[in-house]
Protein backbone atom coordinates (compact mmCIF):
# COMPACT_ATOMS: atom_id res chain seq x y z
CA UNK A 1 0.00 0.00 0.00
CA UNK A 2 0.94 3.66 0.31
CA UNK A 3 2.79 4.17 3.57
CA UNK A 4 2.83 7.38 5.60
CA UNK A 5 5.17 8.96 3.05
CA UNK A 6 2.79 8.13 0.21
CA UNK A 7 4.98 5.53 -1.47
CA UNK A 8 3.28 2.83 -3.49
CA UNK A 9 4.89 -0.58 -3.26
CA UNK A 10 5.37 -2.37 -6.58
CA UNK A 11 3.95 -5.57 -5.10
CA UNK A 12 0.69 -3.83 -4.12
CA UNK A 13 -0.15 -2.15 -7.43
CA UNK A 14 -0.85 -3.34 -10.95
CA UNK A 15 -1.43 -1.25 -14.07
CA UNK A 16 -3.81 -2.34 -16.84
CA UNK A 17 -5.66 -0.69 -19.71
CA UNK A 18 -9.29 0.20 -19.11
CA UNK A 19 -11.89 -0.71 -21.74
CA UNK A 20 -11.46 2.79 -23.17
CA UNK A 21 -7.71 2.23 -23.50
CA UNK A 22 -6.79 4.49 -20.58
CA UNK A 23 -4.21 3.64 -17.93
CA UNK A 24 -5.98 2.01 -14.96
CA UNK A 25 -4.55 0.88 -11.61
CA UNK A 26 -5.49 -1.73 -9.03
CA UNK A 27 -4.14 -1.02 -5.56
CA UNK A 28 -4.18 -3.68 -2.82
CA UNK A 29 -4.51 -1.77 0.45
CA UNK A 30 -4.89 -3.16 3.99
CA UNK A 31 -8.58 -2.19 3.69
CA UNK A 32 -8.98 -4.12 0.44
CA UNK A 33 -8.59 -3.68 -3.29
CA UNK A 34 -9.07 -0.18 -4.76
CA UNK A 35 -9.56 0.15 -8.52
CA UNK A 36 -8.88 3.40 -10.36
CA UNK A 37 -10.45 3.34 -13.83
CA UNK A 38 -8.00 6.06 -14.87
CA UNK A 39 -4.73 7.33 -13.46
CA UNK A 40 -2.22 9.80 -14.81
CA UNK A 41 1.47 9.54 -14.06
CA UNK A 42 4.01 12.34 -13.82
CA UNK A 43 7.75 12.16 -13.41
CA UNK A 44 8.92 14.18 -10.41
CA UNK A 45 12.39 14.56 -12.01
CA UNK A 46 11.76 13.99 -15.76
CA UNK A 47 15.20 14.92 -17.08
CA UNK A 48 17.55 13.75 -14.37
CA UNK A 49 15.81 10.64 -12.96
CA UNK A 50 13.14 9.53 -15.45
CA UNK A 51 12.59 6.10 -13.81
CA UNK A 52 12.51 7.29 -10.19
CA UNK A 53 9.76 8.96 -8.15
CA UNK A 54 6.71 8.64 -10.37
CA UNK A 55 3.65 10.47 -9.09
CA UNK A 56 0.37 8.59 -9.65
CA UNK A 57 -2.68 10.87 -9.66
CA UNK A 58 -6.42 10.43 -9.90
CA UNK A 59 -7.76 12.84 -12.56
CA UNK A 60 -11.35 12.10 -11.46
CA UNK A 61 -10.57 13.65 -8.08
CA UNK A 62 -8.92 17.00 -8.89
CA UNK A 63 -5.67 15.24 -9.75
CA UNK A 64 -5.24 14.08 -6.15
CA UNK A 65 -1.99 12.20 -5.72
CA UNK A 66 -2.63 8.52 -5.00
CA UNK A 67 1.03 7.95 -4.21
CA UNK A 68 4.56 7.77 -5.51
CA UNK A 69 6.35 4.83 -7.11
CA UNK A 70 9.96 4.95 -5.97
CA UNK A 71 11.39 3.19 -9.04
CA UNK A 72 9.68 1.80 -12.14
CA UNK A 73 11.60 -1.50 -11.90
CA UNK A 74 9.64 -2.41 -8.73
CA UNK A 75 6.62 -3.11 -10.93
CA UNK A 76 5.69 -6.37 -12.61
CA UNK A 77 6.76 -6.62 -16.26
CA UNK A 78 3.37 -5.78 -17.81
CA UNK A 79 2.78 -2.81 -15.47
CA UNK A 80 6.26 -1.45 -16.23
CA UNK A 81 5.65 -1.76 -19.99
CA UNK A 82 2.29 0.05 -19.76
CA UNK A 83 3.76 2.79 -17.59
CA UNK A 84 6.75 3.30 -19.91
CA UNK A 85 4.41 3.56 -22.92
CA UNK A 86 2.35 6.18 -21.08
CA UNK A 87 5.40 8.17 -19.98
CA UNK A 88 6.99 8.06 -23.44
CA UNK A 89 3.91 9.70 -24.91
CA UNK A 90 3.71 12.35 -22.16
CA UNK A 91 7.41 13.17 -22.11
CA UNK A 92 8.50 12.69 -25.69
CA UNK A 93 11.19 15.26 -26.40
CA UNK A 94 12.01 16.02 -30.05
CA UNK A 95 15.73 15.87 -30.79
CA UNK A 96 17.17 18.86 -32.67
CA UNK A 97 19.57 17.90 -35.47
CA UNK A 98 19.95 21.29 -37.19
CA UNK A 99 19.27 24.94 -36.32
CA UNK A 100 17.91 26.86 -39.32
CA UNK A 101 17.60 30.18 -37.51
CA UNK A 102 17.25 31.94 -34.19
CA UNK A 103 15.64 35.37 -34.26
CA UNK A 104 15.93 37.43 -31.12
CA UNK A 105 13.37 39.95 -29.96
CA UNK A 106 13.38 41.94 -26.72
CA UNK A 107 11.58 39.25 -24.66
CA UNK A 108 11.44 36.23 -26.94
CA UNK A 109 13.40 34.09 -29.35
CA UNK A 110 11.97 32.43 -32.45
CA UNK A 111 13.64 29.09 -33.14
CA UNK A 112 13.40 27.31 -36.48
CA UNK A 113 14.91 23.83 -36.16
CA UNK A 114 15.03 20.41 -37.75
CA UNK A 115 14.07 17.56 -35.37
CA UNK A 116 13.50 13.82 -35.55
CA UNK A 117 9.82 14.75 -36.01
CA UNK A 118 10.52 17.12 -38.89
CA UNK A 119 10.90 20.88 -39.01
CA UNK A 120 9.62 22.76 -35.95
CA UNK A 121 9.25 26.46 -35.24
CA UNK A 122 8.71 27.60 -31.67
CA UNK A 123 9.06 30.63 -29.45
CA UNK A 124 10.77 30.72 -26.10
CA UNK A 125 11.58 33.30 -23.47
CA UNK A 126 14.71 35.24 -24.21
CA UNK A 127 17.34 34.42 -21.63
CA UNK A 128 18.95 31.56 -19.86
CA UNK A 129 15.80 30.35 -18.08
CA UNK A 130 14.64 28.81 -21.36
CA UNK A 131 17.93 26.98 -21.98
CA UNK A 132 19.17 24.29 -19.60
CA UNK A 133 22.41 22.40 -19.83
CA UNK A 134 22.33 19.08 -18.01
CA UNK A 135 25.33 17.52 -16.30
CA UNK A 136 25.79 15.03 -19.15
CA UNK A 137 26.01 17.86 -21.72
CA UNK A 138 22.49 17.61 -23.16
CA UNK A 139 20.92 20.99 -23.92
CA UNK A 140 17.19 21.45 -23.31
CA UNK A 141 15.21 24.34 -24.81
CA UNK A 142 11.76 25.03 -23.31
CA UNK A 143 9.16 26.92 -25.35
CA UNK A 144 6.41 29.23 -24.03
CA UNK A 145 4.02 26.27 -23.68
CA UNK A 146 6.47 24.19 -21.62
CA UNK A 147 7.38 21.82 -24.47
CA UNK A 148 11.01 20.72 -24.46
CA UNK A 149 13.42 20.21 -27.35
CA UNK A 150 16.78 18.53 -26.88
CA UNK A 151 20.25 18.61 -28.41
CA UNK A 152 22.01 15.47 -27.08
CA UNK A 153 25.51 16.77 -27.91
CA UNK A 154 25.86 20.32 -29.31
CA UNK A 155 29.38 19.58 -30.61
CA UNK A 156 27.94 17.00 -33.01
CA UNK A 157 25.81 19.61 -34.80
CA UNK A 158 27.00 21.02 -38.12
CA UNK A 159 29.22 24.11 -37.76
CA UNK A 160 26.54 26.60 -38.84
CA UNK A 161 24.00 25.21 -36.33
CA UNK A 162 26.55 25.19 -33.52
CA UNK A 163 27.49 28.82 -34.21
CA UNK A 164 23.84 29.87 -33.87
CA UNK A 165 23.43 28.32 -30.40
CA UNK A 166 27.00 28.76 -29.09
CA UNK A 167 26.26 31.96 -27.14
CA UNK A 168 23.57 30.17 -25.10
CA UNK A 169 25.84 27.35 -23.97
Amino acid sequence: GANALGYLSGKDIRFTRSRGGLLAMTHNTPEGEVYYDRVIVFRCFPLTSPDDFLSVRDPNNEKREVGIIRHISELDEESERLLRDELNVRYYVPVISKVHSIQRQPRAMHMDVETDLGRRKFMMRYGLSAVRILEDGRVIFTDFDGNCYMIPDPKKLDKASYKKIEIYL
